[in-house]
């Protein structure tokens, strides 16, 4: 790591676990015996500190994307929801993401960190340097793609409710405050972007038939359901999202009504008009979520789901729900959300 790598790149990618004092490290490279602690850092978390503090003495006119690498991230997230790990543990330590060295196979719909590694550094390249007073949410929705969408309108609306940054110090780390709110308290959670089963719900279908649908049907559905997955800065850092503006609008002209709200009525509309698809026909459907804040591949109905409040879930995301079932078997009773009022 020299001053250029510094004061030059868009990301630095920063392994957890290193040893200065291995026998195999250059002679040259190898440093001396009984360095006084503040001088060594021990691990990836502390050089990353280290990194940012020394970016800032070359003159960046931008901020350094710092993220940590692990091949042992189930020791670093000890005690946290799985599911959100990454993100937690990014917004503890001031950090633009944490990445696994491989891919978790009892994961389902585990992605390439690899691949995850480039769509953060490809949302890095494009993301703006100027934001000028006044205007950082405007810049914030045109970067994120909203202000380039037939319901653009509803979208931008849609972003400002889930409270974006509304200033961004340039000279900072906190330069990177909107692709920071991006990373970790959008894309992981049911905010303006909706994941696959989330979709279905909406759309009052069974989760396998929509993904069966947008992999092989031809239908004007399917074509506009594509048309609604999102594809802009940071897609690649999570499985696949869509637009829940579009999503509101596709519902509205398939159904022909604004007052329809019974998903199950939409999912009896869309089965005609798509024989690939299959209505879920569950009254007042909900996503769960399990212990460890991962969704459910199957939808729920209200009346067999309790609602919880989760530690980290943004309150402007969609509630977080469980199967009841789930409440006392997976030890979920403390994520339940409290009564309204306080004990006498």
């Amino acid at each position: 790591m020299t001053v250029d790598h510094l004061a030059n790149a868009t990301l630095l990618a920063v392994d957890q676990y290193f040893d200065l004092y291995d026998d195999r490290v250059d002679d040259d490279f190898r440093l001396p015996d009984n360095l006084p602690p503040a001088v060594l850092p021990r691990d990836g978390l502390a050089l990353c500190g280290v990194l940012r503090s020394a970016s800032k003495l070359t003159g960046r006119s931008t901020p350094l994307g710092i993220a940590l690498r692990s091949g042992e991230l189930d020791k670093l997230t000890l005690n946290m929801p799985q599911g959100v790990r990454e993100p937690f543990v990014a917004t503890q330590h001031d950090l633009e993401w944490v990445f696994p060295k491989a891919y978790d196979e009892d994961v389902r719909e585990a992605l390439d960190p690899l691949e995850q590694i480039v769509s953060l550094a490809t949302a890095m390249q494009a993301f703006p340097a100027d934001w000028s007073k006044g205007r950082t949410r405007a810049i914030g929705a045109d970067w994120v793609g909203a202000t380039r969408l037939p319901w653009s309108n509803l979208a931008v609306r849609q972003i400002n409710q889930c409270r974006p940054p509304l200033e961004v110090a340039e000279s900072s780390a906190h330069g990177l405050a909107w692709l920071r709110w991006l990373a970790t308290r959008i894309l992981p959670f049911p905010t303006f972007l909706l994941s696959d089963v989330r979709v279905a719900a909406l759309l009052g279908v069974t989760p396998l038939s929509l993904k069966g649908t947008l992999a092989s049907s031809g239908s004007g559905v399917a074509n506009q359901l594509r048309a609604c997955i999102f594809e802009g800065p940071l897609s690649g850092m999570q499985p696949r999202r869509f637009w829940r503006a579009g999503i509101i609008e596709l519902v509205e002209s398939f159904v022909m009504s604004s007052d329809i709200t019974d998903s199950s009525e939409v999912g009896r509309t869309l089965v005609k008009l798509d024989g690939n698809l299959l209505a879920h026909e569950i009254d007042d459907p909900v996503v769960c979520i399990d212990r460890d804040y991962r969704e459910l591949d199957t939808i729920a109905s209200r009346d067999e789901s309790q609602r919880l409040a989760p530690d980290g879930w943004p309150p402007y995301a969609d509630p977080a729900w469980a199967l009841s079932s789930s409440i006392e078997s997976e030890g979920m009773d403390e994520l339940l959300a409290p009564r309204a009022g306080f004990m006498r």
